[in-house]
């Protein structure tokens, strides 16, 4: 609050009479006390204030910082790199749960052929193991692709002069 101000209201409270019942219920209310020319002094400043007279200028170091404003542009950013980190994080998860699914099929497979089964009897399971297997090395691949795409999109950023925190 504005010194000036606050000063201005102390004084003019002091002229105002207030019921006993309100002050006396406000104990954590203090008036400063001013000497009758101070107070004079400071009635007749306020009179001239009345033309609109800046008030005092800030110093630099009690200016709050100006709030962020996130742009449109700063959200497209963010979008785009949420949407390439989701993809990587897709392709590593359909990866491992391919990985997954071929270490359960061995140990299936392991399980029947101890058991005394012949290979015939569970040829779905060795076309399903065999299935798995092939399309591993293409979940890699595109584990690979997802990434490349991201690093070259964070390089894009940095040739065009984006803020590393637009991409988080």
């Amino acid at each position: 609050m504005n010194t000036l101000l606050f000063l201005a209201t102390v004084i003019l409270s002091s002229n105002v009479s207030a019921p006993s019942s309100i002050v006396a219920n406000r104990p954590d209310l203090q008036r400063l006390k001013v000497t009758e020319a101070e107070r004079q002094r400071l009635i007749a400043e306020l009179e001239q204030n009345h033309s609109g007279r800046d008030a005092e200028p800030l110093r630099l170091g009690d200016i709050p910082p100006a709030p962020r404003t996130n742009t449109d542009e700063e959200w497209s950013w963010r979008s785009r790199a949420k949407a390439h980190e989701e993809a990587i994080r897709q392709a590593k998860e359909n990866l491992d749960m391919l990985v997954q699914k071929a270490q359960a099929l061995r140990s299936h497979i392991a399980g029947l052929l101890s058991l005394g089964y012949k290979p015939a009897q569970f040829s779905y399971d060795s076309t399903s193991l065999e299935s798995t297997l092939y399309q591993i090395p293409y979940a890699e691949l595109e584990v690979t692709r997802a990434e490349r795409a991201y690093d070259e999109f964070r390089e894009e950023a940095r040739v065009k002069g984006i803020m590393p925190g637009w991409l988080r």
